[in-house]
């Protein structure tokens, strides 16, 4: 399984037994970590096509301006009949409809 943006880990220990691959742009996030963990540009997968049975990215994908870039290198990287699975904070949990309240979010996502 790849996850993508993985950061410290937080999602690592819950996937286990799965052989999990982390990617994230700031390689300090992984001093301490067990397990494969890559440097590197989410939009920009340094795997080749095919690699995953699955993908996951957790709270990420709000945070580049591109995210069809994001979508299309997860679809790449997928073994055919794969699973990718998106999780990102409802916007309008905290906000108004046209309010983005992180400034850290390029955008943030609701249900539609």
């Amino acid at each position: 399984m790849l996850d993508i943006g993985c950061g410290t880990g937080h999602a690592h220990d819950l996937l286990s037994p799965r052989r999990v691959v982390g990617l994230d742009r700031d390689p300090a996030s992984f001093e301490g970590r067990d397990g494969l963990c890559v440097a590197g540009d989410m939009r920009a997968l340094p795997f080749a096509a095919g690699s995953f049975p699955s993908v996951l990215c957790i709270h990420a994908i709000e945070h580049v301006p591109d995210p069809e870039r994001l979508l299309a290198q997860s679809v790449r990287v997928l073994a055919p009949g794969g699973s990718a699975i998106f999780v990102t904070p409802h916007r309008l949990t905290f906000a108004l409809p046209d309010e983005i309240i992180d400034p850290y979010h390029y955008r943030e996502y609701d249900p539609e």
